[in-house]
């Protein structure tokens, strides 16, 4: 099989949180509104969904940790889910970073294809963030591809439901970082007509804005809850997966100390079976697969279909874990 992707190095990590960031998560998640104020369920997953995460570097990295997919398998154990993460950094609804050596549209079809072949029955959206640099000029536009962007989805799948995910805020870390009002009032901007799509759309709008503008969040230093960027760290995607799971109406599960131990299987077969799919659907070594190298290790790229057929054995197996 093919080298190990660098981006997803860091899935070979220990399953627990460290001490210090569990007694952080524990302050942060007892804090949450949304933690402490039950709703009517919000969202209900069907027997045998087909799982879709599709958005930039916010969902892209959501599967280094898994939190969030082995929590929903955990509160759906006999409904048998399966999740596909085709999240890419810096995309946009234009899919402007899955071209590689081909123009946005080519990464547009290419991503739709991909899209088909998975025929997901629900799908979360995480767009947003990247479109927002571009101001207030540009939302039109924005909203108008985005509402192409699910027109399109729709008809590569078979009649999906949506969720969407607000854009995150970016914290105020202090000199010698920029100011980031400017772009949280954008981002503002930017999330109310994601809230309008999905509206337009009867479909869940997941507004993760004022949980992460928290001062907790907003004021934190690098590396607690945001890396040295907008990038989530896996506290940070502790506190994610815990509000976006209230918003769907799943209140039942406790993340103050991290995820339960006796979860720990469930979440490691969740890491390989992300592993395996991202060298399937994006290879390394995509140059030699199937670009303008493939004339000479095209032949390898028999292995893709492999890795998918090992993707589909992990499942079986998380399902077979979800139920003990």
């Amino acid at each position: 099989m093919h080298q190990i992707h660098p981006f997803l190095e860091t899935l070979r990590r220990p399953f627990c949180l460290s001490v210090a960031f569990a007694i952080t998560a524990t302050i942060v998640l007892l804090s949450s509104p949304s933690a402490l104020n039950a709703a009517e369920p919000a969202f209900e997953f069907q027997q045998g969904d087909r799982v879709l995460f599709l958005g930039n570097t916010m969902i892209e990295r959501a599967q280094l940790y898994g939190t969030l997919e082995t929590c929903l398998t955990m509160a759906n154990p006999e409904k048998d889910l399966t999740f596909r993460n085709m999240g890419w950094s810096g995309d946009t609804v234009w899919a402007e970073s899955r071209g590689i050596f081909d123009a946005p549209e080519k990464g547009y079809e290419k991503m739709l294809a991909q899209v088909k072949s998975i025929n997901p029955t629900v799908i979360f959206l995480g767009f947003g963030g990247n479109e927002a640099w571009s101001g207030q000029e540009r939302l039109a536009p924005f909203a108008e591809q985005y509402r192409k962007l699910i027109a399109d989805l729709k008809a590569n799948s078979d009649g999906p439901r949506l969720v969407f995910l607000s854009p995150l805020p970016q914290p105020a870390f202090g000199e010698p970082y920029p100011d980031p009002t400017a772009y949280n009032e954008l981002v503002e901007l930017y999330a109310d007509e994601i809230k309008a799509i999905a509206q337009s759309e009867d479909s869940l709008y997941i507004n993760l804005l004022p949980r992460f503008s928290e001062p907790v969040f907003r004021n934190s230093e690098p590396g607690k809850y945001f890396e040295r960027s907008m990038n989530l760290t896996e506290v940070g995607y502790l506190v994610w997966a815990d509000e976006v799971l209230h918003q769907l109406g799943i209140h039942d599960i406790d993340l103050t100390h991290g995820l339960p131990e006796a979860w720990a299987e469930v979440n490691a077969q969740i890491l390989k079976k992300n592993e395996l799919y991202f060298h399937h659907w994006r290879p390394q070594n995509i140059t030699y697969l199937l670009l303008f190298r493939k004339h000479e290790q095209g032949n390898n790229a028999v292995e893709l279909d492999q890795l998918l057929e090992l993707t589909a054995e992990v499942d079986k197996k998380i399902h077979q874990l979800a139920k003990q």
